[in-house]
């Protein structure tokens, strides 16, 4: 036992009990006990947060060996051990973390251009430092977690609303996801996934690995429908709502006017806005949908039409394309209401003339569409 400690001690240092106490008594988030590989970085931590790392580590591994075995110690540290631990050291408090069931089997290891590479069994993340995005190892675990469970539930839609048509979905990909200096996001049907500084449309680009619709606009749009609408804890949920939380307040800024007239949309059609958990991002892409019919409000994206953004040539264009990427969620949402997801699917497998699966013809659609947004 004594040669397995002396090889368990990697940092050639002994732990600070008495420190530890003190970080662990007085810190109101204590998820650096999670021992999450990232805690270990320099580019997401302060040397204070490594050095606690590094300590909580080499004293945790103590107390298991002493306590347990090194099968416990390699495959089974429970959060019941470490509030052990906890005790142990002097700090009366429970730890719980919220990854404990989902963070397993993951690898860590760096190259030249990715200070950060983490591996689990269907995603490899390749990261480098963001600023406001992926700033600590807290913004990675809510990346990877809301990755994981993000991607799972949206398969798990498919399969109970679009159970005729699963078989459009590839449910054998292996996610790369490579942050970093690209011009925008983009991905492919191998699951190679590049994100720019907005990775909070990582699940968008995952949904184009599942399921490629050859229609620009259905393409689009049901990637954003999946994202923004099904996925309840999406990160653009949180940009909703500080969104709505800066006009509230009053702030002045260049595009005020639009932004309002989304706002009121929004609250005038029942929406309410006082905490993240309130935000309904139906009634916000039908508020921004609307705008959108009269204003070039939003982001490039959100305000051009999917064929200018796509530089679909005028004669590949069909009715559709000239939705922007939110009224193509909007629009999907209401056809989804109306008819079924399946159907949808349907629409996009066959290619089929509108009338054929909705009984109405595209103008026909599109107005009641319309009509819906105004109502």
């Amino acid at each position: 036992m004594d040669d397995v400690w002396e090889h368990g001690k990697v940092f050639e240092k002994d732990a600070d009990n008495a420190k530890l106490n003190d970080f662990y008594s007085n810190n109101d988030d204590i998820s650096m006990l999670g021992l999450f590989g990232a805690r270990f970085y320099e580019e997401w931590n302060t040397k204070e947060e490594i050095s606690i790392a590094q300590e909580t580590a080499i004293s945790l591994t103590e107390y298991v060996l002493e306590n347990y075995d090194l099968g416990t110690l390699i495959y089974n540290v429970t959060p019941q051990i470490k509030n052990e631990w906890l005790k142990s050291i002097g700090v009366d408090r429970e730890f719980e973390y919220i990854y404990e069931d989902i963070f397993s089997g993951f690898t860590f290891t760096h190259s030249k251009d990715y200070p950060l590479i983490i591996t689990i069994q269907d995603a490899c993340y390749n990261l480098i430092y963001l600023k406001d995005s992926l700033e600590t190892t807290n913004d990675i675990e809510e990346f990877i977690y809301k990755d994981i469970t993000g991607r799972e539930f949206i398969l798990n839609y498919f399969e109970e609303n679009g159970p005729v048509n699963f078989d459009m979905v590839n449910t054998d990909v292996f996610y790369r996801y490579y942050i970093g200096d690209y011009y925008g996001s983009h991905s492919s049907e191998r699951g190679e996934i590049k994100l720019d500084n907005r990775i909070d449309v990582h699940l968008h680009e995952a949904v184009h690995s599942m399921i490629r619709p050859n229609i620009d606009w259905t393409f689009e749009g049901i990637a954003e429908y999946l994202d923004l609408i099904a996925f309840k804890y999406n990160y653009r949920r949180e940009h909703v709502f500080s969104f709505f939380q800066n006009i509230a307040d009053g702030k002045e800024y260049e595009d005020i006017d639009n932004d309002m007239q989304v706002f009121d949309h929004y609250k005038n059609h029942g929406g309410k806005f006082e905490s993240l958990e309130d935000i309904d991002m139906r009634l916000y892409c039908d508020a921004s949908a609307y705008v959108n019919l009269f204003t070039d409000w939003g982001f490039l994206s959100e305000r051009l039409p999917i064929y200018q953004v796509k530089n679909t040539n005028e004669t590949a264009r069909v009715p559709g394309d000239e939705l922007t990427y939110i009224q193509a969620c909007s629009f999907i949402a209401f056809l989804v209401d109306n008819y079924s997801f399946d159907e949808f699917l349907s629409f996009c497998k066959t290619r089929s003339k509108y009338e054929t699966i909705f009984d109405k013809t595209y103008d026909e659609l599109k107005s009641d569409w319309i009509k819906y947004l105004e109502r």
